[in-house]
């Protein structure tokens, strides 16, 4: 708009807007689908890591992804049913999940040590934003 009525294409009395509104598929965000969702963001944040370093050790870097798709689609499976067993299923599954969500944040931050220790082996711009990203991520 600013533009338009500098090279005095209009005088910029009025302005409208378009807008669409899209229906999209956003999955809601229980304990277990928020903690996937961590989890994966961190997966995505080591294997770039990896990327910047690739003398970082496999041990490191095992991907959680699978194992915690695998408990929340448990706890999905047992969340409706109202017997006991049903009630000990979501608390197994919820315990592996939280289990699994701490090791992985303990990867991350052994990752994130190692960056800070061997920037020289990386540029130092790539290493910076990616420790700027996991230390972000690993406060929340």
């Amino acid at each position: 708009m600013r533009e338009a009525t500098k090279r005095k294409i209009t005088r910029g009395r009025k302005l409208r807007i378009d807008t669409t509104v899209v229906e999209t598929n956003i999955h809601y965000p229980t304990d277990s689908t928020l903690l996937q969702d961590g989890v994966r963001v961190i997966t995505r944040t080591i294997k770039k890591a990896q990327e910047l370093l690739p003398t970082l050790s496999g041990s490191l870097m095992r991907d959680y992804s699978r194992s915690v798709k695998r408990q929340v689609i448990t706890i999905l499976k047992f969340s409706n049913g109202k017997s006991d067993e049903a009630k000990r299923g979501v608390k197994r599954a919820y315990q592996r999940l939280c289990e699994t969500t701490r090791r992985a944040v303990s990867a991350a931050t052994k990752v994130k040590n190692t960056l800070r220790q061997n920037k020289s082996e990386a540029t130092e711009k790539l290493v910076s934003r990616n420790l700027k990203q996991s230390s972000h991520l690993l406060s929340r």
